[in-house]
């Protein structure tokens, strides 16, 4: 069950002193970076050396809830948002190692709202392709129908070994006229439906 976090925008969380660091350092990182803000950066430039070197798609299943986020595909397209919530399972596509479900859900205003997102693996560690199947005809509207490459910028390993204690995904999209950014969404998401430390 979902505990009702409506008084609170996810935009505004008030997450511990070491989780605001780490944010800001890699808004700072990203925004003082030297990237061409007319396209979107390579996943090689986003991720941590640790993502790239240890992450582990078998630990990165499992329920996280946001804690942080830029996204305009939830805020502002949502002005009043809770509950935010993402489940991540293998599908059985190519013998069960190469796709992930990711089964998020949104409450806004109250009202919960389901889809369904993929994330193939690449041969590049810690970068996804993602994309819905069936995007409902509103998505389509306001943000199109195409893929999301989904860089892991960093993680944190669990006290006991399994899924994540946190991950932080950055997606970014190139315009159709491929000269400027179309989209970029930063996701902060923690095991912890409301982390203390």
């Amino acid at each position: 069950s979902f505990v009702d976090t409506s008084s609170r925008s996810p935009h505004k969380i008030g997450f511990p002193t070491m989780s605001r660091l780490f944010v800001l350092a890699v808004v700072t990182t990203s925004a003082l970076a030297d990237f061409n803000n007319t396209k979107c950066p390579g996943h090689w430039e986003v991720s941590s050396q640790n993502v790239v070197d240890n992450f582990d798609m078998n630990k990165f299943v499992g329920t996280y809830y946001e804690q942080a986020l830029h996204d305009i595909t939830q805020y502002p397209t949502c002005p009043k948002l809770s509950c935010i919530r993402s489940v991540k399972t293998w599908t059985q596509t190519l013998g069960g190692d190469f796709q992930i479900s990711d089964t998020f859900s949104i409450s806004c205003f109250g009202k919960q709202y389901v889809n369904e997102y993929y994330f193939n693996t690449t041969d590049d560690n810690g970068f996804l392709v993602g994309f819905l199947d069936d995007p409902p005809a509103i998505w389509k509207i306001l943000f199109g129908d195409q893929i999301y490459p989904d860089t892991i910028v960093e993680f944190k390993e669990s006290a006991d070994g399994g899924q994540y204690e946190w991950v932080v995904e950055f997606q970014c999209t190139d315009a159709d006229d491929g000269d400027s950014v179309r989209f970029t969404g930063f996701n902060f998401y923690s095991r912890e439906q409301n982390p203390s430390d």
